[in-house]
């Protein structure tokens, strides 16, 4: 299957996946880290230098809000340790977020 991918003015790259989100590469820098169900995200030397020499392999997945930001729901220990190792793109998967309120929102993510 081929993914149609374009290159935007801002330097991301997008690929229709369906219908269903979009598959962006984004600094990780510019990504919001939401609320996590992890207490702690663990991240050491070797970690970080895994994704420092092979970049993030399994997409980080993300809601975008109505004001534009991209917030982290799986893959806080990959974004932190992207930020760690210097990266400058990462590949998100960013879903629709829905028009539930927040509490609803935490219990899907959290159900997920």
């Amino acid at each position: 299957m081929n993914d149609p991918i374009t290159q935007s003015d801002e330097n991301t790259t997008t690929a229709e996946d369906a219908g269903n989100g979009t598959l962006e590469h984004i600094n990780p820098a510019e990504l919001v880290l939401d609320t996590n169900v992890r207490d702690e995200a663990d991240i050491d030397a070797n970690f970080v230098a895994s994704i420092q020499e092979h970049g993030v392999l399994a997409p980080i997945v993300a809601t975008r809000s109505q004001d534009g930001q991209v917030l982290v729901r799986a893959g806080q220990r990959r974004t932190l340790a992207a930020r760690e190792a210097g990266l400058t793109s990462v590949p998100v998967y960013i879903r629709l977020a829905g028009d539930s309120d927040d509490k609803a929102q935490l219990v899907e993510r959290v159900s997920e």
